[in-house]
């Protein structure tokens, strides 16, 4: 089964680099290496820029659901923080998500692990988990003193794309707690 992975970002001002352009911070010092290797070993990726340079188009070709829990755990907390801190200072915009070639059930499993009991993003994971938009798709939450395991069921491949469980909005607080992420993609 080939998995493909389209994501749409644009920018205002064609002088400010695209986070996969951006030289400095996590993504240039940590995962640029980790990331090669996933994706020399695993995971093609093409980027196309529009002509007048606003838009970037990354494309991901993705073998199985295997290698994309490998990938998406390699996405860790703190490279997602670079990524929304930067974006956000930047005028970067996320456009768009799509993923295509799951045409059957499977479930996305995200342990979150805390590095002690009793942080406070603990209790606002746990909450904002069972009040997102996805929170339809959530088919099992199990909390202890510092993990957190989400299961979400998707249906097929548009379902994952329009109802995805995302957790951008904290992971600054995640990160800042030092909470470590894994994600298991798997066939029902």
């Amino acid at each position: 089964m080939a998995i493909t992975e389209t994501k749409v970002y644009s920018r205002s001002n064609v002088g400010t680099p695209f986070y996969s352009e951006y030289t400095s911070g996590v993504y240039h010092t940590s995962l640029k290496s980790r990331r090669t290797s996933i994706i020399t070993n695993t995971i093609s990726s093409t980027n196309t820029i529009s002509e007048d340079g606003t838009t970037l188009t990354i494309v991901y070709t993705i073998p199985d659901l295997a290698a994309m829990s490998t990938n998406d755990t390699s996405l860790s907390i703190e490279l997602d923080d670079d990524y929304h801190r930067y974006v956000a200072s930047a005028g970067i915009s996320f456009v768009s998500y799509t993923l295509s070639g799951i045409s059957s059930a499977f479930t996305c499993t995200t342990v979150y692990t805390f590095p002690s009991a009793g942080l406070p993003v603990h209790d606002e994971l746990a909450t904002t988990i069972q009040g997102a938009a996805s929170s339809a798709k959530l088919e099992n939450l199990q909390v202890t003193d510092t993990v957190i395991t989400a299961v979400h069921k998707y249906d097929n491949d548009q379902d994952f794309t329009a109802t995805c469980w995302v957790d951008l909005s904290l992971v600054s607080a995640l990160h800042a707690a030092g909470v470590t992420r894994t994600i298991t993609y798997a066939m029902v």
